[in-house]
């Protein structure tokens, strides 16, 4: 059976110590309350990983939700923070500034690296529209491919697919003339964590995964959430 490595685990419990000092912060700048629902699963059988992240808010009745080219501005927002989502990641307040984003060359996929060993955390590959949700009137959805870093075991024989991080948002009328937006991200496809190791994985591999690694990933999707939520009361303030 395939074991993680030593520096994998390290760096995961490092992710999570760093996650965990923030969480005490206050982070009430970013936006108003929103409600949040978080699940995650490793699958034992295979080794694939996934979860899912709701969150929903509302925007005030505004003018730049009358018209179907104004509403656009929102996807369009929301297109530019998850195309910058790397970088977003490896911002002083979220990190430290322990991480820094790093262009590969030829393909443009970016790294998240440890500034210290320039230790390559996980590589994302160009982010890339996909089909959006139904019924909204302003809808999107972005993927963001994992395409290999020290969390993330190489494909298996059968595909070359590494998973990838989906985004969504749908805004749709509420009763009170407000805009109700929802927002999903998931962890989709083929990813196996190298915390998990080969299938089958045991059930300790699973609870340091579950208490590790998707913790902070949960964390960080929290963040990104209400700083979508955020950016966007502001685009509403304007109008």
């Amino acid at each position: 059976m395939m074991r993680p490595s030593h520096s994998s685990i390290t760096a995961t419990v490092l992710l999570l110590a760093i996650t965990l000092i923030f969480s005490q912060q206050d982070h009430a700048a970013e936006a108003m309350s929103i409600q949040f629902r978080w699940k995650a699963e490793l699958n034992s059988k295979n080794d694939r990983a996934t979860s899912r992240e709701t969150s929903q808010f509302h925007l005030r009745k505004s003018n730049i939700l009358a018209t179907q080219d104004s509403r656009q501005k929102l996807c369009q927002l929301y297109e530019r923070m998850v195309t910058n989502y790397p970088t977003w990641l490896c911002k002083k307040n979220m990190t430290f500034g322990l991480f820094r984003p790093s262009i590969v060359k030829d393909d443009d996929a970016t790294n998240l690296q440890l500034k210290l060993g320039r230790i390559n955390m996980l590589t994302f590959g160009v982010p890339k529209l996909s089909a959006a949700p139904d019924g909204g009137i302003s809808s999107c959805a972005i993927q963001i491919p994992v395409e290999g870093g020290l969390l993330s075991l190489p494909p298996d024989a059968e595909n070359n697919d590494q998973g990838r991080l989906e985004f969504s948002l749908d805004a749709i009328p509420a009763e009170d003339d407000s805009i109700l937006v929802k927002l999903t991200t998931k962890i989709d496809g083929n990813y196996r964590p190298s915390i998990g190791g080969s299938p089958p994985v045991p059930i300790y591999r699973k609870a340091m995964y579950r208490f590790t690694q998707s913790v902070v990933h949960a964390y960080v999707m929290w963040r990104f959430h209400r700083a979508t939520a955020s950016a966007m009361r502001e685009l509403v303030s304007l109008y």
